[in-house]
């Protein structure tokens, strides 16, 4: 049975329980794609440039002060997966006459100079689809009959994600079920790649993926690294110092933290029982918590899925306490206990730092949360699932599970089943399409071009640019605004 299967039957044996603990509840009345990196600094390592030349020009190739050839345009630097056929291309001049001709280079290091001839002797060079996953880097010489002296091109680094290694690290570059996606002040983005049990990191100027935690394998043990395990880690959020990850470790019921310059996991509350309790740390229980968010002080609010609850622990003594929520599945809109949930999921906090918002995914709706009285409100969503753009109560969202929030405070949500991202503007709650469409799919675009496959997780940085795990393509995108 794929994983994609065992995944699929899980969530569905995760809801029936949903429904198994509010019944139980009731009856004892207790209530390729394709990321593209910077392109590296101009000749890196190479020769400097010649002077009006646009290029580099090894020694020895008898160029001066004016050559005769200039390189308009040089190969761009690509993120690609294994598997995939890209070009690489060049546009180039020649003064005074003459025939230009091209011969296209690899190289171990991002220099212009030496490596070994792919055997491409156009201006426009097919990236071969057998590169193993890492960098790879490509130049092209270009030359011209007569006299003119050779010129070198910048050097293009092609990254490649996919199946394979990377190098010096040894994880997978794949990932399988990414649940969701943080980033930091540095643009480097966190993932939680739920059925590898990891969290990875992508680095903001190369693309390469790398493992802060996790040994691969499913199950529970604090430590560095990878010797550290998780159980289908779902959310992940920085912590306010930027120097930690808060990961919900949905199957293991607890909240993790990690040093991310160590990857020293520990576990900070839960007992690792499926359970409904506040108290100290790990003497608390959660039913598959989801979603993880932390305020300026440090503090760590908790969607708690299967108990309709959210919670919070306190920063430093990691006491548990529910602040929303009744404990029964529902919809009502209060405060506090009065206020009812069902498998509440995504949860960001807001830029004031006085509200959170919440994906309210079986309930269709996003709701808000006042943290100085916890008073829950829907700003979104009429409760019917469908699509619908429109009006704050008359938009529709079809499971909506991930929700994150720009520097004007709208709210982009993750609309799961609809494989869609939606913007809610702040103040009026309207609600638009960012991009997606019905169709499941994995192809680049603007807009409603664009598609994916069930996305459960979004983050924003402070560029606005939209960070998506898509969940089912296992690929993590970028939407730029």
């Amino acid at each position: 049975m794929s994983k994609k299967k065992k995944l699929i039957i899980k969530i569905v044996f995760s809801v029936l329980a949903v429904f198994l603990l509010a019944f139980a509840a009731c009856d004892s009345s207790s209530g390729g794609a394709s990321i593209t990196a910077p392109p590296p600094p101009p000749s890196e390592g190479g020769w400097p440039p010649l002077d009006g030349g646009g290029g580099s020009v090894p020694p020895g190739s008898g160029g001066s002060s004016l050559p005769a050839i200039t390189i308009s345009a040089h190969p761009a630097s690509v993120t690609v997966h294994v598997g995939s056929v890209t070009d690489l291309g060049v546009a180039a001049t020649v003064t005074g006459g003459g025939t230009l001709s091209f011969e296209w280079f690899s190289n171990t290091s991002a220099v212009n100079t030496g490596g070994t001839a792919t055997g491409g002797t156009g201006a426009v060079f097919t990236i071969p689809n057998t590169l193993t996953a890492g960098r790879h880097f490509f130049y092209v010489v270009v030359s011209a009959t007569g006299t003119a002296p050779d010129v070198a091109s910048n050097v293009a680094t092609v990254t490649v994600q996919g199946s394979g290694t990377v190098a010096g690290d040894g994880s997978p570059t794949t990932f399988d079920s990414p649940f969701d996606v943080a980033v930091d002040s540095f643009g480097n983005v966190f993932v939680a790649d739920s059925q590898n049990h990891r969290i990875r990191r992508i680095e903001s100027d190369t693309g390469l993926i790398t493992t802060v935690a996790g040994s691969g394998a499913a199950g529970f043990a604090d430590g560095i690294g990878a010797l550290a395990q998780f159980n289908a880690p779902a959310g992940i959020a920085l912590d306010n110092t930027g120097n930690f990850l808060i990961v919900a470790d949905m199957d293991n019921h607890r909240i993790r933290r990690i040093e991310i310059a160590t990857g020293n996991v520990q576990t900070i509350a839960g007992s690792g029982t499926l359970g409904d309790s506040d108290g100290l740390a790990t003497a608390a229980q959660f039913a598959f918590p989801y979603g993880v968010a932390v305020d300026g002080g440090g503090n760590i609010f908790v969607a708690d899925w299967a108990n309709h609850r959210i919670r919070r622990i306190e920063s430093g003594t990691w006491n548990v306490a529910t602040v929303a929520g009744s404990g029964l599945l529902g919809f009502a809109d209060g405060v506090g206990a009065l206020a009812q949930f069902n498998a509440p999921a995504g949860i960001a906090l807001d830029n004031t730092g006085n509200f959170l918002i919440v994906a309210d995914a079986a309930n269709q709706r996003i709701r808000r949360i006042e943290i100085a009285t916890w008073d829950v409100q829907t700003i979104a969503g009429s409760g019917t699932a469908g699509f619908i753009d429109g009006p704050a109560l008359t938009a529709q969202f079809n499971w909506p599970y991930g929700v994150a929030i720009d520097n004007s405070n709208n709210v982009f949500v993750a609309d799961t089943f609809n494989n869609r991202i939606r913007r809610i503007e702040n103040g009026t709650w309207v609600v638009t399409t960012l991009a997606g469409n019905w169709t499941w799919g994995s192809l680049e675009g603007f807009g409603a071009a664009a598609q994916f496959f069930n996305p459960y997780g979004i983050a924003v940085d402070s560029s606005s640019n939209v960070f998506v795990a898509d969940t089912f393509n296992n690929r993590i995108r970028r939407i730029t605004q």
